[in-house]
Parts: structure tokens; C-alpha cells; sequence
């Protein structure tokens, strides 16, 4: 399963990322160290670390959706897509 390495740096960019993933029907999770949350729900993204990178979890493959979340994505498949420090 292909997955992302997104940073959302404003209250907007969650708006945004979370409008994105919630237009699929499928299930998108977010991975942060051993927490797994529903990327769908806006309490549930708030409560991360969004001072830090976290890895998007899609439970299908769609490249639709990762060219939509391609202005918050720091890493795809080990490659960068937009400049981006990981810190």
C-alpha cells in the first residue's frame, strides 16, 4: 500500500487536507508513531502533533488522492514531491 508523508502547517491546511480525504469513500487513516486515527475526522487530526510529519494511510490505492494531498505531501514512495523539510 503506497502511503505519504504529509505536514499541515495552519488550521486551513487541515480545513483543506481534511475536505480532500473526505471526498473518498474509503477509509484514509493517519499514522503518528503508534497512534492510528480516522484522517476523515477533524477532532481526531487536531488531537496529533502537527508540529511534526505524519504518514497517510489510504486503504486503497488511488493516485487521484495523492495528486489532490500533493501540496502537503513531504515524501511519496521515498521520493520527495514538494520541497519540504522533515524536521
Amino acid at each position: 500500500m503506497k502511503t505519504c508523508l504529509v505536514r499541515l502547517r495552519s488550521t486551513e491546511d487541515v480545513k483543506c487536507f481534511i475536505r480532500i480525504v473526505s471526498e473518498v469513500s474509503y477509509s484514509v487513516r493517519i499514522v503518528e508513531g503508534p497512534r492510528s486515527v480516522n484522517a476523515k475526522s477533524e477532532m481526531e487530526v487536531f488531537s496529533l502533533n502537527l508540529t511534526k510529519p505524519f504518514e497517510v494511510c489510504p486503504e486503497v490505492e488511488d493516485a487521484g488522492l495523492f495528486e489532490k494531498l500533493a501540496p502537503y505531501c513531504l515524501e511519496r514512495g521515498g521520493r520527495t514531491t514538494v520541497p519540504g523539510e522533515l524536521k
